[in-house]
């Protein structure tokens, strides 16, 4: 029961996201993908499933660039390490980028 309420939320979440971001890409400039961090992780969900599935999705309805910070194995005290860096160097740490190519 928790699971399919859990699997409910992150798909409304990811459906609002996937929206969302489909509507600044159409308001970023022509010739720039959209720059998407995407911060995951943690224990008690299949996150490599759903970072493949969220990052597809979101490549399929935009011309973005999605930088992935994936952290946190089965731990359920991990502290994302992107949140306690200085927040001029936020943006150039994380674990994979994958660059998108125009839709």
């Amino acid at each position: 029961m928790k699971r399919r309420l859990m699997a409910k939320r992150t798909a409304a979440f990811a459906w609002l996201i996937v929206h969302l971001l489909s509507a600044t890409a159409a308001a970023a400039e022509p010739g720039r993908p959209l720059e998407v961090l995407y911060i995951t992780g943690g224990c008690c969900h299949d996150y490599e499933g759903q970072k493949a599935v969220i990052t597809a999705g979101l490549s399929a309805r935009a011309r973005i660039r999605t930088t992935v910070v994936h952290e946190g194995g089965a731990a359920t005290t991990h502290r994302v390490s992107i949140y306690s860096k200085p927040a001029g160097r936020r943006a150039t740490t994380s674990s994979s980028t994958t660059s998108v190519s125009p839709t």
